[in-house]
């Protein structure tokens, strides 16, 4: 643990983890009651809902596997890091 803590580049990325840990279960689990709340009652749109996660995800992949070899990791990784500043600035 203090190796990942004292890491200026793992500490981060494991905080990152370990929230996205947390969020995502509140997600899945809060997913079919949002989806029957405001979509009257329909299982058929927390399905769909699903799809589009796992859809997303594929192409994420498909994307991130054909960005990296054109642009160095790091680099996409300072982009990304510089575009969340943005955002919540």
């Amino acid at each position: 643990m203090r190796f990942l803590a004292g890491d200026a580049f793992l500490a981060p990325l494991g905080l990152l983890m370990i929230a996205f840990g947390l969020f995502g279960a509140g997600l899945t689990a809060g997913l079919p009651v949002y989806a029957y709340d405001a979509f009257d009652g329909s299982a058929r749109i927390a399905g769909l809902f699903y799809a589009a996660l796992g859809a997303g995800a594929i192409v994420g992949t498909v994307l991130a596997v054909l960005i990296v070899r054109k642009v160095q990791p790091l680099r996409l990784a300072a982009l990304g890091s510089w575009r969340s500043r943005c955002r919540s600035g």
